[in-house]
């Protein structure tokens, strides 16, 4: 993977169609091009729902590209506080499959004061390459316009 950051092995899990099939009807289907930055295998299940055509996903360092309308994707977690600094430069809408206690850091404060800031959270706990954590995952949305600001699923 190409990167001029630094992860952990724990860092690279495929995401299950099945969760992202969880919030496809919030995926704005009139968006050019949905960009899908962090690379893990080469494939990206979010291609397999319907109407998301035009997916951005390539073996490239996130911190110095961009690409798309909108950011969808599963990030990794060790390396969260950096992600959330170049999405503010970024100024994109984005939905990111994190940890729930992303939502109590300190790098979301700026998202926070915008007010745009929405949260799905799932029933149940996901499972990350056919294991399940021990931790409780959301969908953290950033200028989504989505019905409710908190959706439990």
């Amino acid at each position: 993977m190409l990167r001029t950051y630094a992860t952990k092995p724990s860092d690279d899990y495929s995401t299950p169609i099945e969760v992202w099939q969880l919030i496809s009807k919030w995926i704005p289907r009139d968006t050019r091009d949905i960009w899908c930055p962090f690379y893990y295998n080469g494939d990206h299940n979010l291609k397999k729902l319907d109407g998301c055509i035009n997916i951005i996903h390539k073996n490239e360092d996130f911190f110095e590209n961009d690409h798309g309308d909108i950011i969808i994707d599963n990030p990794p977690f060790s390396i969260m506080g950096k992600i959330f600094v170049r999405l503010r430069e970024l100024n994109k809408p984005f939905i990111l499959l994190c940890r729930i206690n992303t939502l109590a850091n300190k790098y979301l404060e700026h998202f926070k004061r915008t007010g745009k800031i929405q949260v799905i959270i799932p029933n149940g706990r996901i499972a990350y390459n056919g294991k399940s954590p021990n931790f409780d995952s959301c969908f953290l949305c950033y200028n989504m316009k989505l019905e409710q600001d908190l959706i439990f699923l």
